[in-house]
Order: C-alpha cells, then structure tokens, then sequence
C-alpha cells in the first residue's frame, strides 16, 4: 500500500492521502470475471437508485453534473433561492464496514456464492506501507474496500444503495459515489422573512437524518468539509455564516467545486472560468518555450496541446451552452490563439 498526497505542499499531512493498494494482477482479473456476475444481479434486482451515477455503465459525472446546474437553474429563472449541503464522508472507502455489507446483502436476497466471494475476498486482508523505500510492519485490515481494486467501488455504492430512503423525496438528491448533494427548493407557503429559517430548518433535517444514517453504518461525516450555500440572483439575503446541527457545525460558502465544477452562489461559472483559463494560460507558456527553440513538429505540438491544454477545456463542455456568450467569445480567443502556436 502507498500513500498518495491529495494536496501538492511539500509538508504532507497523514490525513491529506489516499492510501492506494497495490494488488496482484491475477486479481484484478478474477475480480473482474466477478464483477460481470455481481453486476448482473445489481442490475437485474434494480438495487442502486437513480441518483447515483458513479462507476455505472450509461451513468457518468457529466450527466450529474448537467442535472444539479439545471435544476439549480430551474429556480434561478424564476427568481427564487435554492439552498445546497454538499455532505463529504470522512475516509469513505476505508470506512466501509464488512458485517454491515453482509447484512445488508442477506436483506437484499443476494445468492449466497456472491457473499461467500465478498466474504473471501474483503475479510482477514493484510497489508504493510511502502513510503520512500521505508515499509513498515504488516497489519491487518477489519474494513475499508482497497483503493485502486476493480470491484472496490461497485461493493461501495452498493453498500450505500439505501442511504437516500432517509432523506425527503421533495428534496433533488444527487450521488456520484461518495459525492453526496442535496438541493431544497423553498415552499409557496413560506413567506420572504421565514424563507432563510426554513430553509436552514430543512438543512438541519437533512443532515440529522444523514448522521443517524452513518451512525448506524459506520460512515462518518466529515464536517470539516461539509458545506451549505444558497443559490440566488438577486440582493444577497443576510445569512448565517454557519449552521449548528447536533453538537456540529456546517460553514456556509459562497462557492464550493462539486464533481470538478465551481459553483458559486449565483452560478455564473465565474470562478470556474477564471480557474481553467489560469490553467490553460499556465501550460500554453510551457508549450511556447519548448516551441520557441527547437521547432517542434506539429505531431508533437498536438500531443502536447492534447496533454495539458485540452482537458480544461473538455471540463467546461458541459457548461459551455450557458455561459454568456462574451465568455464563450474570449474562450474561443484563447484557443484559436493556442492553435496559432501549435501551427507555426
């Protein structure tokens, strides 16, 4: 097992890595031939809801994504607020509890060979940390999937396929793998001094339920990076910096990244456009100064531009039909400047 570092600081904290496993190639490919079967009954018995759109065929972030901006909108058009928690849980995928997952299997009516090969494959694993050459003893591991396994996440949403039942259905939910979002709409029986308090009302609901659901499951929420903001176009309403639910607290934001994407409160896609033309600005000078001695071919320049420039602009396609279109004019700027370079 080594540590990956989710920050780019030269002082890495324990807690800003993701533990990734190393596993034997033979495995992943029984855990593939796995799997194809596990799947088919997921599939076949319906067990995972709507909403999660993480590590399933036909389901992608983009779709998700497309959907919590829409939906967002749909409010903003008409002029009201829209409040968002987005829920981060704390180690999701080493938290995974393995006598939860078989109860909740039993529960499900999964034929007994699949569990029996969850059981084998998820209980009594060992493993020992490599870090610069230095490893350390071996211990053994009581839960948590392995991070960087081929039916790691599968066995994780279906853990969780059940975690949206203890929230309101008047609520838009949304899932991609442990990337939880919730969206609460305001109510035509609220009037304009009782809209902030119910809808903070409804936050606290939302995340009691939420805290009695990991309770029972063993998967704790992480608050320290647990969000609520609210969404408007109008004059910014007065609201509390803070939300105190349950001994904890939730800070408000007036931005927040949710699946790759900056949303900010009045979803302009400022701040995320200001990020991806930093970005692209930054490794178009890397690719003028290797062009500015040797010529490079432009086999090369396109390998380049398709290696450090391109995905920024692939990540704003999604969103790219409703920016403005003075912003589309000076995006489409920058590139067509980008391919000057790349042919001359």
């Amino acid at each position: 097992m080594i540590l990956l570092s989710k920050t780019k600081t030269n002082i890495i904290n324990i807690n800003d890595t993701r533990p990734t496993s190393l596993l034997p190639c033979f495995s992943k490919l029984y855990e593939k031939v796995f799997r194809r079967y596990f799947y088919q009954w997921v599939n076949d018995n319906g067990i995972l809801p709507d909403e999660q759109s993480g590590f399933r065929p036909g389901h992608n972030m983009a779709v998700s994504l497309v959907s919590i901006v829409d939906q967002i909108g749909q409010s903003l058009s008409v002029n009201t607020v829209t409040a968002g928690i987005f829920v981060d849980f704390k180690s999701a995928f080493n938290q995974l509890w393995f006598s939860g997952l078989v109860l909740k299997l039993h529960r499900l009516n999964c034929p007994i060979y699949l569990i029996a090969w969850l059981r084998n494959y998820l209980c009594e694993r060992s493993a020992y940390i490599d870090m610069n050459g230095t490893t350390s003893s071996t211990f053994c591991l009581h839960k948590g999937v392995p991070q960087g396994s081929y039916i790691g996440p599968v066995i994780f949403i279906v853990f969780h396929y059940d975690i949206l039942n203890s929230i309101s259905m008047l609520h838009w939910k949304h899932l991609f793998a442990d990337d939880l979002a919730i969206l609460i709409c305001y109510s035509a029986n609220w009037s304009s001094k009782s809209l902030i308090p119910n809808l903070i009302k409804q936050i606290k609901h939302v995340v009691i339920s939420l805290m009695s659901y990991s309770s029972m499951w063993k998967q704790p929420i992480n608050f320290q990076k647990t969000f609520w903001m609210l969404f408007h176009r109008q004059i910014a309403p007065i609201i509390t910096p803070y939300i105190d639910c349950d001994g904890h607290r939730i800070t408000s934001s007036k931005k927040i990244k949710y699946l790759g994407t900056i949303l900010d409160c009045k979803l302009s896609f400022a701040s995320h456009l200001s990020y991806v033309e930093t970005k692209i600005r930054k490794n178009s000078s890397v690719l003028k100064y290797l062009s500015s001695g040797k010529p490079l071919t432009e086999d090369t320049a396109y390998r380049l531009f398709n290696a450090y420039i391109r995905p920024y602009y692939q990540s704003i396609l999604n969103i790219y039909p409703i920016i403005s279109r003075t912003k589309q004019n000076h995006l489409e700027a920058i590139n067509r400047k980008m391919f000057r370079t790349i042919h001359h």
